[in-house]
């Protein structure tokens, strides 16, 4: 399909995608004297500014393939054909709280109405590897009328984006494109497009696997994690930040470190990026945060894996502002491990070998803690929401110890044994800080002070948390993070914390970071991600869709949200089977293509008795309804109604895998 690739840069750059907002309809409730509107869609999420019309809002996701540049995005709306009178006023956005908050702001009326004529669509883009553009609009189909309380939703919208142009796909390493493969298909799937079969690449890009930047004086406990990368079969280089620092044309030795990190990605094939050690061994890039009025410098390692733009477009040396274009999507599989000293380097590094080489017989691995704490008690926002989605995720022969506060103070111990022991997963749903995370009365759920139970030698699991600051291991003295991950033999091999604040949702909805670390045991346990990194940076590309502006609560939760591990992790307990090949089968364009007229013919060859059919566009959407077609059998599809562009013939074999093959389509 390389010629395809080749020809997207001849074609009209504009992609249409027309849907209906919320087909299963929405419902209106009223409390304490607002009325609230709930809507059955999976591609609805709530996000406004605080005193706006509180309203769902729809999202459509987009898969390009190469590296596009949106230039514009418009929504056009068709006006309902009925309105509904609401009983009491429509309720305004509230101010959101972050996770370390004591109190969450009630629901109060609005007095702002949404008219057509407003703004109704917003977008963010960004790219992956320049071979994936990810484009996602939200959408706003609502109309309302404060003062005569009139509600209604738009039965049909089209969005039309305008693309400036197209690259082709850079050389690939078989680990970069496996990486982009999963994330991909995890977007598909999750927006509801069509499935990714893997992208064209080259292989001749392996010089190096995995790239581990770490200071001078390491060179003794480096090689257990040194063997350890290459027990897994990948190639490794490791250099120090003296030999980085000066020499990759940066403007700070943090630039040096990303330059030097996008060298290896575009030129050796990287996809693994270990920062191995702390801020006074690896250098941090503080970022510029700011949400619902909490503003502050942060570290955020994502500055170090989204390697499109500088991080600091406007200049002004303040980096990881909205102004400065921000990408998002990471590049490279990156991870940080924490410690200051060669021997905590040693601690760190023995337990992620022992991790690894934990034996077939052994079950503490499959043992799960999660403790929920009444986060905002005056509306009965509790962490047990979260959990409970996230329970749903783990396989069935996993036993998971539950610990939720059902009021102020009324929570149970009984998870400290388990958690003691060692389990594979330990998350913790409560408000925190850099020494811990806590109930609602401000006792420990985990703390630093409670890590001498730990009784757990070569069981240490995997820890998480949607807390404020639990791993901001730059505050002055030790954070949560980093005793977790340095206790010799006990605690933690990898944890999953914020940098700055953790934020939660409009409830009853979750927050953006409850759905971070809800998609991060999704990506390991669902979707077998084959190491923890993958889960990791999946998890981000799943939430990234749902930024509608600048500085709202998922952007900061995405700068926040922070992987202290060994991105090549493999997680116990996920099944690794190597999938039994499918019979081999194609799809065999007849016309001439590029095609023009009103038709393009086609058959499937193949040993399966018959293939389901579908057409995509470019942007990964159905132009025309799925079809059953028997082996050899010669079809013309109908293509006079399509307009010019690019699509994709899809066919899956009964046993869910499929094939395709391109056209370009002109007049």
């Amino acid at each position: 399909m390389t010629i395809f690739t080749a020809l997207l840069a001849l074609l009209s750059t504009v992609e249409i995608d027309n849907f209906t907002p919320f087909p299963s309809g929405y419902s209106v409730f009223q409390q304490n004297g607002v009325s609230r509107v709930t809507v059955e869609s999976e591609d609805a999420f709530f996000s406004a500014a605080p005193g706006t019309p509180f309203l769902p809002l729809a999202v459509r996701v987009f898969i390009l393939p190469g590296n596009c540049q949106v230039t514009s995005v418009s929504a056009s709306l068709e006006y309902p054909a009925s309105t509904e009178y609401l009983a009491a006023p429509l309720a305004a956005a509230p101010v959101i709280q972050p996770v370390g908050s004591s109190a969450a702001s009630a629901f109060e009326s609005t007095t702002q109405s949404i008219t057509f004529g407003n703004p109704a669509v917003s977008f963010h883009s960004g790219h992956i590897l320049g071979a994936y553009t990810i484009v996602s609009c939200s959408v706003n189909p609502w109309i309302y009328d404060a003062d005569t309380r009139e509600l209604g939703v738009s039965p049909f919208c089209s969005l039309q984006l305008n693309l400036e142009s197209r690259e082709n796909c850079p050389p690939l390493s078989d680990i970069q494109a496996e990486m982009l493969t999963f994330r991909a298909n995890a977007l598909a799937d999750r927006y509801g497009l069509a499935p990714f079969q893997g992208i064209p690449h080259s292989n001749t890009l392996n010089d190096v696997d995995y790239l581990i930047i770490t200071g001078a004086g390491y060179s003794g406990p480096m090689s257990i994690m040194e063997d350890l990368i290459t027990s897994r079969g990948l190639s490794f280089q490791t250099l120090t930040v003296d030999q980085i620092d000066g020499n990759w044309e940066g403007l700070d030795v943090q630039e040096d470190i990303r330059n030097c990190i996008k060298h290896y990605s575009e030129n050796s094939g990287t996809a693994f990026v270990l920062l191995a050690g702390d801020e006074t061994v690896v250098p941090v890039r503080e970022v510029y945060t700011e949400c619902e009025g909490c503003i502050e410098f942060a570290p955020s390692d994502l500055y170090y894996a989204d390697l499109d733009g500088s991080w600091d477009d406007n200049g002004n040396g303040i980096y990881g502002e909205y102004a400065d274009s921000l990408d998002l999507y990471p590049d490279v599989m990156l991870g940080r491990l924490l410690f200051s000293t060669p021997e905590g380097a040693s601690a760190v590094f023995e337990k992620n070998a022992a991790y690894s080489d934990t034996p077939s017989s052994e079950t503490w691995f499959r043992n799960v803690v999660l403790c929920g704490a009444q986060l905002f008690p005056a509306i009965g926002y509790t962490g047990a929401k979260g959990c409970e989605m996230m329970a749903d995720q783990f396989p069935s022969g996993f036993s998971l110890t539950r610990a939720y506060e059902v009021a102020v103070g009324d929570y149970p111990d009984t998870y400290f044994p388990t958690l003691y022991d060692g389990a594979g997963w330990n998350h913790y749903a409560g408000h925190g800080n850099d020494r811990g995370v806590y109930w609602a009365d401000n006792s420990g759920i985990m703390t630093i002070s409670r890590m001498n139970g730990f009784s757990n030698p070569g069981r240490t699991g995997i820890h998480s948390s949607i807390g404020c600051h639990t791993g901001d291991f730059t505050d002055p003295g030790v954070c949560l993070a980093d005793t977790l991950l340095t206790l010799p033999l006990r605690g933690a091999a990898a944890a999953f914390f914020n940098t700055s604040w953790g934020w939660e949702g409009y409830w009853p909805e979750i927050g953006s970071s409850e759905r971070l670390s809800l998609n991060t045991v999704e990506q390991v346990y669902e979707r077998n991600a084959s190491s923890l990194g993958l889960a990791f940076v999946s998890a981000l590309d799943m939430e990234i869709p749902l930024m509608t502006g600048p500085y709202d609560r998922v952007m900061q939760s995405v700068l926040a949200y922070s992987a202290f591990c060994d991105p090549s992790m493999q997680v116990l307990g996920v099944p690794r089977t190597e999938p039994v090949p499918p019979p081999p089968f194609r799809v065999v364009m007849l016309s001439p293509n590029p095609a023009v007229g009103s038709g393009v013919t086609f058959k499937v060859t193949g040993l399966s008795v018959f293939y389901d059919v579908t057409v995509f566009n470019i942007a990964g959407r159905s132009v025309i309804e799925s079809f059953i077609l028997p082996q050899n059998t010669v079809f013309t599809i109908e293509t006079g109604s399509l307009p010019v562009g690019l699509y994709f013939i899809s066919a899956r074999a009964p046993g869910g895998s499929t094939e395709a093959e391109g056209f370009v389509l002109l007049r």
